[in-house]
């Protein structure tokens, strides 16, 4: 995912509270899973919109520009 936003992410938390630090592009994401991420606020709106859901009722968090 860093190659296509620049953001990095830097952990992941799972539903069952598990914390992956430092995940690997062979870690899979799991619906629910929470992602700490770290990159610019576009980095960060590119890589929302790689993960945001396709049909979602309510809209992705996104950084506001300054």
């Amino acid at each position: 995912m860093r190659s296509q936003s620049g953001a990095l992410v830097l952990a992941i938390r799972r539903i069952d509270g598990n914390l992956i630090a430092g995940p690997t592009g062979e870690t899979r994401i799991l619906e629910r899973d929470a992602l700490i991420c770290m990159g610019t606020a576009e980095q960060l709106r590119d890589l929302n919109q790689i993960l945001g859901p396709i049909n979602s009722k309510s809209s992705p968090r996104v950084p506001k520009k300054k």
